[in-house]
């Protein structure tokens, strides 16, 4: 399982700062201009955990596989920016296919990196970025609403701010709708802004930690955990939904343990960690025990 992770925001604002610091390379141009970023950037991100690394020394394994996350970096936002101003929100399609958006917003204060609005409000800018997804799902059902009449309605309850009934929401996750993708909100600065995720400096205060909370807030936005299948060949680490049971992780190891699994022994990380390998014996139609070294009988 590949997540899928868009970023947002108004030019200047450190997207491509944060993508290069996420996944560790310099995938993305820098610049102190507007629309430095013009084709979208990616890059993939690994949830390299530490603990995970103990796995795979304690095992002994010849390889270690770790998760991984596609961040998908476009083109900054400005105001009107869905009536054609700046670069347009064309470039917003190839966030379409993201599971989740995190937004940046920036309170840094430096001469030479300009801000498009001219001074530094990020209350501001985060209504500008709202309004520029809302429209751009409006503007998706008004293009396609006369062959599928349902996002007729879909959009009337978007601008109402109303619940979507499932029918609506299954047709709206097949339009890449932005209404229905979870969001994560980063501040690139020092205010401590009380309604964003993660404060912090992307120059000065990032690091391997703070990577890590990051993708751990995302897998818990999507309803996401983790088990762990080791042995002397290969330890990796495996994502799956937290409701799923022993049989739908099975499927995810390999496609025939679905069929063949019988029973799973468990040992829960944290236990294994402090050397208290506690194993405990669960069947295929169980649910999982989240954050647990899986090993499946036949």
């Amino acid at each position: 399982m590949k997540i899928k992770v868009g970023i947002v925001g108004m030019p200047n604002v450190g997207k491509s700062t944060f993508l290069n610091l996420m996944t560790q390379k310099y995938v993305a141009q820098e610049g102190e201009w507007p629309f430095t970023t013009i084709n979208p950037n990616r890059g993939i991100v690994l949830y390299d955990k530490e603990e995970f690394l103990t796995v795979f020394k304690k095992f002994g394994s010849k390889s270690i596989k770790y998760p991984e996350l596609e961040f998908i970096d476009v083109a900054g936002l400005v105001k009107d920016a869905y009536k054609g101003k700046g670069l347009g929100n064309e470039f917003l399609s190839h966030l379409k296919e993201a599971d989740i958006l995190i937004e940046i917003v920036r309170t840094f204060e430096k001469e030479n990196v300009p801000h498009q609005e001219g001074n530094i409000d990020p209350e501001r800018d985060h209504k500008i970025i709202e309004e520029e997804l809302l429209m751009s799902d409006i503007k998706i059902c008004e293009r396609n609403q006369k062959k599928d009449k349902i996002l007729e309605k879909i959009k009337e309850k978007i601008l109402k701010k109303e619940k979507l009934d499932d029918d609506q929401i299954q047709i709206a996750k097949s339009y890449g709708l932005f209404a229905l993708k979870e969001k994560i909100i980063i501040e690139n600065g020092k205010r401590n802004l009380d309604w964003v995720d993660f404060s912090f400096s992307f120059k000065e205060d990032f690091n391997h930690e703070l990577k890590i909370k990051i993708i751990e807030k995302i897998l818990d936005k999507l309803n996401l955990t983790f088990f762990i299948t080791a042995n002397e060949n290969e330890t990796r680490i495996n994502l799956i939904e937290k409701n799923s049971n022993f049989k739908e992780a099975a499927k995810i190891v390999h496609s025939d343990f679905e069929k063949k699994t019988i029973k799973v022994q468990v040992i829960e990380l944290k236990d294994f960690l402090r050397g208290e390998e506690k194993i405990k014996i669960f069947n295929k139609n169980d649910k999982i025990i989240p954050e647990s070294i899986y090993k499946f009988i036949f």
